[in-house]
């Protein structure tokens, strides 16, 4: 009859006209069942397969399926999907000897491969990797070398020590010379790892080179950036010479006055002063820069 039914009837009829003329009343017997539809809701971490055999890595409200029923009928299921990430991240750490993360293991040597899971308050693990940089503690000692004192390490950086009282200010390189009888020791810093010698004994009247006919007379300052002044030398020329022995300067004191002398020329070190004939030896010169 051109008529569309949404619901089971047993009273609709149809008048269809036969070939020998008379009508035929025709009645419908309909059963409608019912098409079902539903919502399926899911929470997943990073990724969720669904029963259309899809794998969705965002969330979603959109996506349908259809399901055939026992009545035979078609059912249209809609997925309500909510996917939570999956956390990633990289936990860079340097540390001197040995390290102990968060997964309580210590490790002594470098690593870059190791992971921890972590549950985020979503309920979704998280993954850390651990970038780990295990430096070596340097060993230091302070050795009494060429009338004055110097650390074993080289390419540190050096804080010399009165073992008696504070850190020695601007006592800063791999050598020192002490001003006065005492304990002395060495710490050294190398990628962020420390290490402090032992103390060791130092004799102000001890030096590098044999004294003869000591003379007093003043450097100042001392240290100093390889400028200073010397006064209560007497008349005569004199030396400069390094540890070794060497000459690397001469200068002539012609009156009592402060003798101003420049040796900004030279490397950072410790340097004597000496008569011309080398037979007198006196303070030491600490240039620091």
């Amino acid at each position: 009859d051109g008529k569309t039914y949404t619901a089971s009837t047993n009273n609709a009829t149809h008048k269809l006209v036969a070939k020998n003329g008379c009508d035929s009343i025709v009645t419908l017997d309909l059963t409608i069942n019912p098409v079902k539809t539903g919502k399926d809701v899911k929470t997943a971490c990073g990724s969720y397969t669904w029963i259309d055999g899809k794998t969705y890595t965002a969330s979603t409200n959109s996506a349908t399926h259809k399901l055939v029923a026992k009545n035979g009928c078609d059912s249209i299921v809609t997925l309500d999907l909510t996917i939570n990430p999956v956390k990633t991240g990289v936990d860079t750490k340097t540390a001197c000897g040995s390290y102990t993360w968060i997964d309580g293991k210590t490790y002594t040597a470098s690593a870059n491969f190791v992971t921890h899971t972590l549950v985020a308050k979503n309920g979704c693990d998280s993954i850390v990797t651990l970038n780990l940089t295990i430096n070596d503690k340097p060993t230091v000692s302070a050795t009494l070398q060429n009338g004055s004192l110097a650390a074993s390490t080289t390419n540190d950086t050096y804080q010399w020590l009165d073992c008696d009282a504070d850190p020695i200010a601007n006592a800063t390189t791999q050598t020192y010379l002490p001003t006065q009888t005492g304990n002395y020791a060495v710490k050294v810093s190398l990628k962020g790892c420390e290490a402090t010698s032992a103390c060791v004994r130092f004799d102000a009247q001890t030096t590098g080179l044999a004294d003869a006919n000591h003379v007093e007379f003043r450097i100042y300052p001392n240290p100093n950036q390889g400028v200073f002044n010397i006064t209560g030398l007497p008349t005569g020329s004199y030396k400069i010479m390094n540890l070794m022995g060497a000459e690397v300067f001469q200068f002539t004191v012609d009156n009592t006055d402060a003798q101003l002398v420049n040796l900004s020329h030279l490397a950072k070190g410790v340097y004597q002063v000496a008569s011309e004939d080398i037979k007198i030896i006196h303070n030491k010169v600490v240039i620091t820069e």
